[in-house]
């Protein structure tokens, strides 16, 4: 998929790489499936078995896209593992009276039948539209507060004030009360070591 990005000027990307690829076709196609069932369930009083048909054609349609499209395959493959571990944290969860479910559903090991299918789903549509939004994008600054980003990569900046950052990678910035606290990302678990220390002050 790295085919489809091309060098971009004033560092937004090249309008190529915003140019659907056939994966991207085949996982809205996919997609838009999974709505008009979801559609069809929610509208309409379908019979449990339909429901589970549905997950099942659904799953199907993954592989089908996973065998077609190695762009897909390792979400899809770690979106199926996700939805097995998912059925032993059910189970431990519903032993321990945490969870419950209707006893109307068909159960595997404490989970409804339907959750490791959903778990592969779900993650397999939101790792594969992050990875392809990471790139057409690239890395930017997350940023929560009023801040204003130029040129700064894989930054997570959380402020009450206004902040700026040009020309920078990998860095955490958190400034509130008055404060600036500024820590390479790999140290961000320093920020309350830090904090604590300027609350002295």
């Amino acid at each position: 998929m790295r085919e489809t990005l091309d060098a971009s000027v004033g560092g937004l990307p090249d309008s190529k790489a915003w140019a659907l690829t056939a994966t991207d076709r085949r996982v809205l196609g996919w997609l838009g499936v999974n709505l008009l069932v979801f559609g069809h369930v929610v509208a309409f009083e379908t019979p449990l078995w339909l429901t589970y048909a549905y997950n099942g054609l659904l799953y199907v349609i993954g592989i089908g896209v996973a065998l077609r499209s190695p762009g897909i395959r390792d979400i899809f493959v770690l979106g199926s593992v996700a939805g097995v571990l998912e059925v032993g944290v059910d189970a431990f969860l519903v032993s321990t009276g945490s969870l419950v479910y209707p006893d109307s559903l068909p159960m595997l090991l404490g989970s409804p039948l339907y959750m490791p299918i959903a778990w592969a789903l779900v993650v397999t549509y939101f790792g594969y539209f992050g990875r392809r939004l990471d790139e057409i994008a690239g890395p930017v600054a997350a940023t929560l507060g009023p801040a204003v980003t130029l040129d700064a990569t894989d930054c997570v900046i959380v402020s009450d004030t206004h902040v700026a950052v040009a020309g920078v990678d990998e860095l955490v910035v958190a400034s509130f009360d008055g404060r600036t606290v500024v820590v390479p990302r790999d140290d961000a678990q320093r920020v309350r070591e830090i904090v604590s220390e300027l609350d002295d002050y």
